[in-house]
């Protein structure tokens, strides 16, 4: 009888533990391989969607004197906000970030963390800043001589120093 051939391990054999090569057969082994090859693609799609979109519904992709206003309708300072713009006759977008759709994603866009955000150009002003508002707006080149806020403020919340 002939001596059959020495059985050559395959590289995974040769090279992995034994606790490896266990692990490969387990369920855990299997439930992560298929959490990687299927979930893994799917976090990826959903991750660009989202870069999509916020790319699709920037506010700052605007031309250079165009205005918008993310607001809310229970803010009282993006009413203020909007009645000062509209007494002075600047023209200006409203979004409405609660309503869902455009005015969600502009707001992730531009990283705000509160109402009001008026976007100029390209140009963000966080807040009901008053004298922030009037210098990117005169850079914008729009007349702010009508501008009358009922109060002038550096901050959100803040007066400002005179």
């Amino acid at each position: 009888m002939a001596d059959a051939a020495p059985r050559i391990p395959a590289w995974v054999d040769r090279h992995l533990p034994t606790f490896a090569r266990t692990y490969r057969t387990s369920r855990v082994y299997r439930w992560l391989t298929w959490s990687m090859f299927v979930l893994l693609p799917v976090a990826i799609g959903l991750a660009a969607f989202i870069q999509y979109q916020q790319y699709r519904y920037d506010p700052r992709k605007q031309a250079a004197q165009a205005i918008t206003l993310l607001v809310t309708e229970t803010c009282p300072f993006c009413r203020e906000l909007e009645r000062t713009l509209t007494a002075a006759g600047i023209p200006y977008r409203r979004v409405d970030v609660e309503k869902g759709g455009e005015g969600e994603w502009a707001y992730y866009s531009v990283r705000a963390r509160g109402v009001p955000v008026t976007v100029i150009g390209g140009e963000v002003v966080y807040g009901l800043r008053t004298r922030e508002l009037r210098a990117k707006l005169a850079a914008a080149g729009i007349d702010t001589s009508r501008l009358a806020f009922a109060r002038e403020t550096d901050g959100a919340f803040s007066p400002a120093r005179r």
